[in-house]
């Protein structure tokens, strides 16, 4: 997980008591929709929006939904 994400969670949910001493895990599993979107975006834009390497083709429209397990597990519909 990178730092610059996990002090945004930090910074995002201050008021947690003893925020600055959770470990990664705890606080990407305290907070799953930021990181969820976070790895989305990091994806999206390394293989779908890279135009120097076209993976996929030219994508001109595209349409995402996020949505949650009852588990909690994050997970992407995407249609490019």
């Amino acid at each position: 997980m990178s730092e610059p994400l996990l002090n945004y969670i930090r910074t995002i949910n201050s008021s947690v008591p003893e925020i600055h001493n959770m470990t990664p895990p705890e606080l990407c599993a305290m907070d799953p929709v930021r990181v969820t979107t976070h790895r989305w975006d990091a994806i999206f834009k390394q293989l779908i929006r890279n135009k120097d390497k076209i993976l996929f083709g030219e994508v001109q429209d595209y349409v995402t939904r996020l949505e949650y397990q009852s588990c909690g597990a994050g997970h992407i519909h995407c249609l490019l």
